[in-house]
């Protein structure tokens, strides 16, 4: 059983490691660093994913689920219209992959529970286990095809530019501080 005295100590000094880490950077280099983090932790699963590797189709989904998170939580870190069109393409993304993952998964507790089963209805759940198989199939081809399309390499070269569009955001909003300054003072 786990002390909860330890257990608030261990909460409180990460939750101080967090705020030491954001108080050591403006939110925008918060930002950066989350998003690029996640950007490159998703690119770094790509290679794996197009090999059928279940555990990376299921990792690359979920880091693209947590970067829509993350755009959400840094909004006004990015411009409206570029954090969309991210949005939008991550979005694509996680159905691509999850069709994949939901059929992965389906398949593992298939297997799980096979071989509890009585020999009368073996057959029939490898008949299912074969009908799964062939629509993982044809998913993961689609999985494939999209990983090569032309609008997945879009999305690859905008998630590129966030250090790019949070910079621009941070330079417009500091020119807008100085512009108001400079009417207060007139």
């Amino acid at each position: 059983m786990t002390d909860p005295a330890a257990k608030n100590s261990s909460r409180s000094a990460r939750s101080n490691g967090l705020e030491r880490a954001v108080s050591d950077q403006t939110f925008a280099q918060f930002a950066e660093a989350i998003l690029t983090g996640l950007h490159e932790s998703l690119m770094s699963f790509e290679a794996p994913a197009k090999t059928g590797d279940s555990d990376a189709v299921h990792d690359m989904r979920v880091t693209s689920r947590r970067m829509r998170v993350a755009l959400s939580n840094f909004a006004t870190c990015l411009p409206r219209d570029y954090r969309k069109g991210i949005r939008a393409g991550l979005s694509t993304l996680a159905d691509t992959l999850g069709r994949v993952r939901d059929l992965d998964v389906m398949l593992e507790e298939i297997n799980r529970i096979l071989p509890d089963q009585p020999a009368s209805r073996r057959p029939t759940i490898e008949k299912l286990k074969g009908r799964v198989r062939t629509r993982r199939k044809f998913h993961f081809k689609r999985l494939i095809e999209y990983l090569a399309s032309a609008e997945y390499r879009a999305l690859k070269a905008q998630l590129k530019l966030i250090p790019v569009k949070i910079g621009e955001v941070v330079q417009e909003k500091n020119g807008e501080g100085a512009q108001s300054q400079k009417n207060s003072a007139a």
